[in-house]
């Protein structure tokens, strides 16, 4: 393996760990995010791995290798989430602020992590069973848990970091973060043979998330609550405005446009959209999560998803290469 990406890397990680020192709290949240990111590229995978087989046509054949090599990443991308979780659960408002009832149950750092460990071992079970082939009932299956598995990790990690949001489509947004993610990649690695096919998933998929959006969005507008409108006032505020509009720009408006017109059949412009789309996790993941805190767009955030995913990417691939 070229030594030149792990020193980068090297860099990059040394360089998050002296911004610890300095500022511990951003570089923590940064890391958050990334780390859900990866965890999520690597769900997104598993979730296709698991509609393949419901579905008639080549798309197994198209799409299945490439899918394994993201699913590839699974193991280890959870790994550093949940050595991340255990610190990371100090930047909840919940961690300082406990509530009483069910909220206060289940919102508490002992049964954070519990769940945390839960779903990681229910993702490692259900990866198993593409190793060793499934039939379409347990494909099913496995489908239901991917979906109520995904949607309750999003709420935990992403959506309580604001104390008083109550969203029943938060947890859809992560599940289909996940598609996104997993169809990208699937583009990027994949054959001329499966370019089709991912072009009109994708596209499907890129308008599916701006319908979900944009229902949020008019379903807080029409109920006029300022519970709920100060979570899009911290999003258009202190910097995070310019970065809803990178999210619409690289989920929504290029690829679209990218994808919709003639030239969407043409390989590069194929690549192009997926890109986008993989960039656009982590800078959603950020927008969701981040502006609760309080905290403003900072250089932490780039360098945080690059050390991460440059680990992930740097140990699946010597992970596969003495697999051979």
């Amino acid at each position: 393996m070229n030594r030149t990406p792990l020193l980068a890397l090297a860099a990059m990680v040394l360089t998050l760990l002296i911004g610890a020192l300095l500022d511990g709290r951003a570089v923590m949240a940064a890391g958050l995010s990334a780390a859900v990111t990866c965890v999520t590229l690597a769900l997104g995978c598993l979730f296709w791995g698991f509609l393949l087989p419901l579905v008639r046509g080549q798309w197994r054949a198209a799409l299945g290798p490439s899918l394994a090599v993201g699913l590839a990443s699974l193991p280890w991308a959870l790994l550093g989430l949940l050595i991340l979780l255990p610190a990371a659960w100090l930047l909840y408002p919940w961690s300082e602020h406990p509530t009483e009832g069910f909220r206060g149950f289940w919102l508490q750092p002992i049964t954070f992590v519990f769940r945390a460990l839960i779903y990681a071992g229910l993702w490692l079970w259900l990866s198993s069973w593409l190793r060793v082939g499934m039939g379409q009932v347990r494909a099913g299956i496995g489908v239901i848990e991917l979906v109520l598995s995904l949607s309750a990790a999003g709420i935990d990690w992403l959506m309580s970091l604001d104390a008083h949001l109550a969203s029943t489509l938060f947890g859809l947004f992560y599940v289909l973060r996940a598609l996104l993610m997993g169809l990208a990649f699937a583009g990027l690695t994949g054959g001329p043979h499966s370019q089709r096919i991912v072009r009109g998933l994708l596209l499907g998929a890129c308008i599916f998330w701006l319908y979900l959006q944009f229902m949020q969005y008019l379903i807080v507008w029409a109920g006029n609550l300022p519970r709920e409108i100060h979570w899009y006032l911290e999003r258009s505020t202190h910097g995070w405005g310019a970065v809803a509009g990178v999210l619409a720009l690289t989920q929504a408006v290029l690829p679209l446009m990218l994808l919709a017109l003639p030239w969407g059949k043409r390989p590069r412009v194929l690549h192009w959209a997926c890109g986008l789309t993989l960039l656009s996790g982590f800078v959603e993941s950020s927008w969701l999560g981040l502006p609760s805190l309080g905290l403003a767009p900072s250089l932490w955030l780039p360098l945080a998803w690059l050390a991460w995913a440059g680990a992930i990417a740097s140990l699946t691939l010597w992970r596969r290469r003495h697999e051979r």
